[in-house]
């Protein structure tokens, strides 16, 4: 047979032939997008929301027996749960008092721990332990979130005291470092704060910071988000020039007609 007799079957039989590929093998079935979001959803679940309870989390880098025992005699003279953690996480669920065990943490670690105590979205009261005398330890009661210092000379029965004062809403801090933050923190009134023009509501709040209330406090006063507080709060710590509540206590306690 010659090229030229071969017939239309055969030309189509000698066609090159598309190569077999997963997508022209697999039937195209457009699945509804309902369906699919349905299954999406239950292949990644919501995460449970996170619950907070009354409760002690103790800080500590050594996971040791000791680190066990210490939690457990904490949460014998206090009567509250005292979990233990390593490393900061956003889902604290024990937020009565939070103890951070200095020992075995340098200073850049305990900065960034604290850190991220105080800015976390519940007010958190933190209390220091195994802090070393006349060391950067003792400038962390700079940070508004702590509330009492435990030196390494610490014994039981002072330890038992101070965490049972600090979770009745009171500070524990030692007669020296009290005396050394009210000398570096205390400064002459200054006539500018009569200048400064606030709103009924900014002198509402300073009035609650002064009396020590926390944020959720005056979200329930002003019958507001705790969001709502902060907007706030960011708007009067930048009228008054201070960064935080700490210096916003400091700023507002000589007013008497705040």
């Amino acid at each position: 047979m010659t090229i030229n007799e071969v017939s239309v079957n055969e030309r189509e039989n000698n066609a090159p032939k598309e190569p077999l590929t997963k997508a022209n093998l697999t039937p195209q079935i457009k699945v509804p997008t309902a369906l699919l979001d349905k299954e999406s959803s239950e292949a990644h679940p919501p995460e449970d929301p996170v619950v907070e309870q009354e409760g002690i989390t103790l800080f500590s880098t050594l996971n040791s027996l000791q680190t066990g025992l210490l939690a457990n005699l904490i949460s014998a003279q206090t009567k509250l749960p005292c979990v233990t953690q390593s490393t900061f996480s956003k889902h604290l669920t024990h937020v009565s008092l939070i103890i951070i065990d200095c020992q075995g943490r340098t200073a850049e670690d305990l900065q960034e721990l604290v850190r991220n105590i105080q800015n976390h979205k519940t007010d958190l009261r933190v209390v220091l332990m195994n802090a070393v005398q006349k060391s950067d330890h003792e400038e962390l009661l700079d940070w508004p979130c702590i509330v009492g210092v435990f030196f390494d000379d610490t014994d039981q029965e002072q330890l038992t005291r101070g965490l049972n004062c600090m979770l009745d809403g009171e500070y524990w801090v030692p007669r020296r470092l009290l005396h050394h933050f009210l000398q570096k923190n205390r400064r002459a009134p200054s006539s500018r704060k009569l200048e400064i023009k606030l709103t009924k509501r900014e002198r509402q709040i300073l009035k609650l910071i002064k009396n020590g209330a926390t944020n959720s406090d005056i979200a329930k006063v002003l019958d507001v988000s705790e969001h709502t507080v902060k907007s706030h709060l960011y708007n009067v710590y930048k009228k008054i020039g201070v960064r935080n509540r700490l210096e916003a206590n400091n700023w507002v306690r000589d007013m008497d007609n705040i």
